[in-house]
C-alpha cells in the first residue's frame, strides 16, 4: 500500500504472509509495487502496476498468469487494450486472471518489441498526449488498434511463454 497526498509518497506499507517453508514468496512482487509508486508519483497505471510486479513472481506463477491470458482470448473474454489501459477496478470476478496474464503479457511483448526500459517511457508520455499518440513517438505504431493486432498474434503464435520477462527489470532486451 502507498499512500501519496500532493505528488509525494507519505506512506509505504506491504503485507505479506510467510508460506509454510518460511518464505516470502510474493515480497519481490509487492516491493516492485512500491518502487513503481514512487517512480510514478502514487499514480502508477494498474496494467505497468500488475503486469512489472507480475513479472517478479516465480516462473510457475508467471505460467499460470500467461496461461490466463491465452484462455481469456481463446474464449474471448479477454479485455480490449483500450480496457486495460484504463481499468482502475474490477467489475467482475472474470475480469482479475484475465487483466493480470494480460498486463503481463502486453510488458513481455513491449519488452520485445523494443528496450524494456521504453515501457517506462511510454506510460508517462501516454499520461500526457493519450495511449495511441505514445505508442507512435516510442514504438512507431499508429495506435492502439495497431498495436492489438500485433499483441494478440504474439499470444497466439505461442511467443509470450518463452520470454525472458527478466529483462524488463535488468533493462536489457529478451
Amino acid at each position: 500500500m502507498v499512500r501519496s497526498k500532493h505528488g509525494r509518497i507519505t506512506a509505504r506499507r506491504i503485507d505479506l504472509i510467510v508460506n509454510q517453508d518460511g518464505e516470502l514468496t510474493a515480497l519481490a512482487h509487492e516491493l516492485t509495487h512500491v518502487v513503481l509508486a514512487d517512480r510514478f508519483e502514487g499514480r502508477t497505471p494498474r496494467w505497468i502496476d500488475e503486469g512489472i510486479a507480475t513479472r517478479a513472481d516465480s516462473p510457475e506463477k508467471r505460467s499460470l498468469h500467461l496461461r490466463d491470458c491465452l484462455h481469456s482470448i481463446q474464449s474471448g473474454t479477454a479485455l480490449r487494450l483500450f480496457e486495460v489501459f484504463k481499468l482502475e477496478q474490477f467489475t467482475s470476478a472474470q475480469q482479475v486472471p484475465a487483466f493480470y496474464g494480460q498486463s503481463l503479457s502486453l510488458i513481455s511483448f513491449l519488452s520485445v518489441h523494443d528496450e524494456p526500459a521504453k515501457i517506462i517511457t511510454f506510460a508517462e508520455k501516454a499520461k500526457d498526449i493519450g495511449y495511441d499518440r505514445a505508442l507512435k513517438v516510442c514504438y512507431g505504431m499508429e495506435g492502439i488498434p495497431e498495436l492489438e493486432r500485433k499483441w494478440r498474434a504474439y499470444v497466439l503464435n505461442g511467443k509470450h511463454g518463452h520470454t525472458d520477462l527478466s529483462a524488463v527489470a535488468t533493462g536489457r532486451r529478451s
